[in-house]
């Protein structure tokens, strides 16, 4: 665990994940387009299948809040799935929330994967014509209309 985390909430977040086993990076290097430009940005946790883990400790702060809203929105476009976390989140017995967060982003990954996949095999599944079908039909047209 590195010792320079930004605050005592993402230390405990770290906590948490390494007690329950959770493999992540803190701080990975993450390309994002953001207004038509690659940047990259560093989540605060970034866990296996690109789901990322971002922690908004700031309350009352306006421009904070705009900020927040922009980082959720361009992780949103880039296709990352993020468990956003703030300060009312990480209150009393939080862990079990915090896992149900984790297992519930994971889950949503695995239906859209499984969508995906049923609807390849539904197209990979459907009756080709061969050209040489397609072509004797419209002959038979053909020879019909003239």
């Amino acid at each position: 665990m590195p010792n320079a985390y930004q605050s005592r909430a993402e230390r405990e977040i770290s906590s948490a994940l390494t007690r329950y086993c959770i493999p992540f990076i803190y701080e990975k290097p993450t390309a994002v387009i953001d207004a038509g430009k690659t940047k990259i940005w560093y989540p605060d946790f970034t866990l296996p299948y690109g789901v990322l883990i971002e922690y908004f400790g700031i309350n009352g702060s306006h421009d904070y809040r705009e900020r927040t809203k922009h980082k959720l929105k361009v992780y949103e476009e880039n296709q990352f799935e993020v468990v956003d976390l703030y300060p009312a989140d990480l209150r009393g017995s939080w862990h079990q929330r915090f896992l149900n967060r984790i297992d519930s982003t994971l889950e949503h990954q695995l239906a859209d994967y499984r969508r995906r996949i049923a609807a390849a095999q539904r197209h990979r599944q459907r009756p080709r014509k061969s050209r040489s079908m397609a072509y004797s039909k419209m002959s038979r047209l053909f020879h019909t209309w003239r």
